[in-house]
């Protein structure tokens, strides 16, 4: 499967390019990455766990409506997360979410759409 991570807050293509396809008893899960990053989303009915590691580990969970938990993980310890799922959207190509991470007073919203495309092997 080939998969597109944009970014619209910023207007940055994170990835683009192959990804894994592992099924999971009530959803599914998307691998991808390169050498300085990895990426997993897995996908179920009513809800959406990110998991991003680079230097550090960042884990945001997603129901739509609602407001959930994350937390950011580095070599100087754990920071919990306050999220607020704004907008999310699931179809069989796309997955959209907005979110706005919440720190004490401040609010910083996020916008993410994960892209996906079954490769098609031509033959000839």
């Amino acid at each position: 499967m080939k998969v597109q991570l944009v970014e619209h807050s910023e207007g940055i293509v994170h990835y683009e390019g192959t990804a894994i396809v592992v099924p999971m008893k009530n959803g599914f899960e998307i691998r991808f990455g390169n050498d300085a990053h990895t990426y997993s989303w897995k996908i179920y009915e009513k809800g959406l766990i990110i998991r991003s590691i680079s230097e550090m580990e960042v884990v945001l969970t997603f129901r739509p409506n609602r407001k959930t938990k994350g937390h950011i993980s580095s070599e100087y310890g754990t920071m919990d997360l306050n999220l607020e799922t704004v907008f999310y959207k699931q179809t069989e190509d796309q997955i959209e979410v907005k979110y706005n991470l919440i720190q004490n007073e401040q609010k910083q919203t996020f916008h993410f759409t994960l892209t996906m495309k079954e490769e098609t092997g031509d033959v000839h």
